[in-house]
């Protein structure tokens, strides 16, 4: 049965965020029409979901197709479904009750990828499935050939949680569900946000550019991401000097934070702090406490870098306090862990060892990859000090596992680094030298002068 569009939902609060995404669907169907395209829109909320396709049947005739529960042959469900003639697009929702989590082998999925080809021949028109963030995940990994096909990806998030005192959400994404991406979905990403980009430059398309800035900054997040530092660094700093973009300080802050990123990761230690404090001076004038958080902890990561662990807890110890005022599990523990690294670089494993599975803890109740290889890698480092070899590797090696599917060339140069040293100090320098030149590599890439000198000279040391 097909779903009708009008008053399936109340009205939704909206963002700049979701309009801008909305912008993009509206666009893609506009250049889509009366051809197949695949794509995904990923949405958990399921009345900001029902408001926003009333919204696109405004400018579109659309078909809405529910797929009933427990369905296992979707193109066969939407064939029963779908009108005689084919409609300018067609929306599938509600496939994830047929795609339990919990369900081992996933028929439904299966059952989709071998009908891959099946949908090409038979629509010429865009299809868009409607899916929460868990069946998105899923059917990347039991559909491979179908989620392959795609051409789009489109992300909605319901803002419904975020600090009354973030002043502005202009420009936010979910840098989290970002973070997590594959190294392809990443740069399936940044191909698709730079083909937004350029059709802003059509005429037929300048209604989008109000969002540029935002796919922009996305953009640079992805490309720091995966290594691409230059990049990065070139995009944020063109955003920085636009007049437009300059009115927007809480955004503005975010840059700055980003940029001293791209610096910290390059190992630029004085214009990392520069940048980070540029953005803690704006989020304190505009009362941005999340902003607070992440300032202070990358000032204290800043001064652990420099070997001052005391003004380096002090630091963490403040983001932490702003921490608890706002409930954020992902930002404590990445906090934790950098406490941790304090703890570890003056001899008190103990205090490392518990900050880091705390860290552990909270990162894995938020599904945060990224700071999961984080704390198993400096797991290792801790287990290293007590000579703990084997353990050490164990952890190492889950680190570089987690950081390679997520295409994180800075946490893999980190990873091959130690293996490098942990082998060295097994005295078996082939594998130490092997695993070492394969930092070296990364960070050639990554443009880390430091970490480029730091691992020829360790090369050169003992090249023998």
């Amino acid at each position: 049965m097909t779903v009708p569009i009008s008053d399936q939902s109340p009205s939704y609060p909206e963002t700049v965020r979701q309009n801008g995404e909305l912008a993009a669907m509206k666009r893609m169907l506009e250049v889509s029409e009366s051809c197949f395209s695949l794509s995904v829109a990923i949405c958990n909320n399921t009345a900001l979901r029902n408001h926003l396709v009333r919204r696109l049947a405004e400018s579109a005739t659309l078909q809405v197709i529910s797929i009933p529960e427990s369905t296992v042959d979707v193109y066969q469900a939407v064939l029963d479904r779908v009108n005689e003639s084919t409609p300018k697009a067609i929306f599938i929702v509600d496939l994830e009750a047929s795609v339990p989590s919990r369900e081992f082998e996933q028929l439904t999925f299966i059952s989709l990828n071998a009908s891959r080809d099946l949908w090409q021949r038979r629509f010429t028109c865009p299809v868009v499935f409607w899916l929460p963030a868990y069946a998105a995940n899923l059917m990347a990994i039991h559909a491979k050939d179908f989620w392959r096909y795609r051409s789009h990806r489109f992300e909605f998030v319901a803002d419904t949680t975020i600090d009354e005192m973030r002043p502005l959400s202009y420009l936010d994404f979910d840098h989290v569900a970002t973070a997590n991406l594959s190294a392809n979905e990443k740069w399936f990403r940044v191909a698709e946000l730079e083909q937004r980009v350029r059709d802003v430059e059509e005429a037929s398309a300048a209604y989008l550019g109000d969002f540029v800035a935002q796919w922009q900054t996305e953009r640079a997040f992805l490309l720091a991401e995966l290594g691409e530092l230059k990049q990065a660094e070139q995009i944020i700093n063109a955003l920085l000097q636009s007049d437009e973009y300059i009115e927007h300080q809480a955004t503005l802050a975010r840059s700055y934070r980003l940029l001293g990123n791209i610096h910290f990761a390059r190992g630029d230690l004085s214009k990392a702090e520069e940048a980070y404090r540029k953005a803690l001076d704006i989020d304190e004038t505009v009362g941005q406490l999340d902003g607070m958080v992440s300032d202070y902890n990358n000032l204290g990561n800043v001064q652990e870098a420099r070997h001052n662990y005391a003004e380096a807890t002090s630091y963490l110890e403040k983001s932490l306090e702003i921490c608890g005022q706002l409930d954020r599990e992902d930002s404590a523990s990445i906090i934790y862990g950098n406490l941790g690294i304090v703890c570890n670089a003056q001899g008190d494993t103990d205090a490392a060892e518990h900050l880091h599975h705390k860290a552990l803890e909270l990162a894995g109740q938020v599904g945060r990859h990224g700071i999961l290889a984080m704390n198993f890698s400096n797991l290792g480092n801790v287990y290293s000090r007590r000579g703990d070899w084997d353990e050490a590797e164990r952890m190492y090696r889950k680190a570089l596992e987690i950081n390679e599917s997520l295409g994180n060339r800075v946490g893999m140069a980190i990873n091959w680094c130690n293996l490098g040293t942990l082998h060295k100090n097994r005295g078996e320098w082939s594998n130490a030298r092997e695993m070492w030149q394969e930092s070296l590599e990364l960070y050639k890439q990554l443009g880390s002068t430091r970490d480029v000198k730091r691992l020829r000279d360790l090369l050169e040391k003992h090249s023998q």
